[in-house]
């Protein structure tokens, strides 16, 4: 309350409230028309099709060589505009489902970067198993090639069966890396992906905090205290306007008299 006869009080304290003339007042809302902002048009990031799948049923591996993550990306981002209102009687509801979508799409913007984290945290678990499954392996191989060059020098019997054994490994071995290359490139896509989010995610919270928004909310004060603020400032540029203007628009009148009645009326 105290606020609120705050507020009268500065209202009614201009004193010159009645020298506000015509030409002031029509150059106010001239002035007010000619260099009201337009409205932009605003995109925010949205996420469309395909929908967020579950975590749950792709992080498990069905093999030790399988790979049951999708590579591509968790979400399906483009950029769309918010609404903007047709007439003034849909500004109130189109300010509501405006804030609602972006209250949505920052939500769904932090899901896509969850699931794109811990996509990212398989593939980097399993690059640690397939790590040490590659140094064993190399281990192996090293052995069955010393072996093999033993063998095949003495025409031994037994090296056609360690010649197998080492195709065998270097195709696991093979295997193995390519997996971990795979998944080592697909980590540095996940990086790059969740940048991206990460500037979507600061697109729609420097949305969130435009003017108009319905987030935080605002009380009665507050918007008695912006209405009386433009008043006020509509008020004093109509008293400078007029200053400038009643002089003018008087000396235009007695031109205009004295062109129509040389001889005086």
């Amino acid at each position: 309350m105290d606020k609120i006869i705050t507020l009268l009080q500065s209202l009614l304290s201009l004193n010159k409230v009645a020298s506000v003339s015509v030409p002031g007042l029509l150059g106010a809302v001239g002035l007010a028309m000619i260099l009201w902002p337009p409205r932009p048009i605003d995109e925010i990031p949205m996420v469309v099709e395909p929908a967020i799948p579950s975590a749950t049923q792709e992080a498990i591996p069905d093999g030790s060589d399988t790979f049951t993550v999708p590579k591509e990306r968790a979400c399906n981002v483009k950029m769309r505009s918010l609404e903007s209102p047709t007439h003034l009687g849909d500004i109130a509801g189109t300010a509501v489902q405006n804030q609602l979508r972006l209250d949505r799409e920052k939500d769904e913007i932090a899901r896509c970067v969850e699931l794109e984290n811990n996509r990212k945290g398989f593939e980097k678990t399993q690059n640690d198993h397939l790590a040490l499954d590659i140094a064993d392996i190399q281990k192996l191989l090293s052995s069955a090639l010393e072996t093999y060059g033993k063998y095949e020098k003495v025409d031994n019997p037994l090296a056609s069966r360690f010649q197998e054994k080492v195709d065998t490994l270097q195709r696991k071995l093979s295997k193995k890396r390519s997996l971990f290359l795979r998944n080592e490139q697909s980590i540095r896509d996940r990086d790059l992906y969740l940048a991206e989010l990460a500037r979507y995610d600061k697109i729609i919270s420097d949305r969130l905090t435009d003017p108009g928004r319905l987030r935080p909310r605002k009380t009665f004060d507050d918007m008695l205290a912006a209405l009386v603020n433009h008043l006020v400032a509509f008020i004093l540029l109509a008293i400078t306007l007029g200053v400038v203007l009643t002089p003018l628009s008087q000396a235009a009148s007695a031109g205009f008299f004295d062109q129509l009645f040389p001889e005086g009326y």
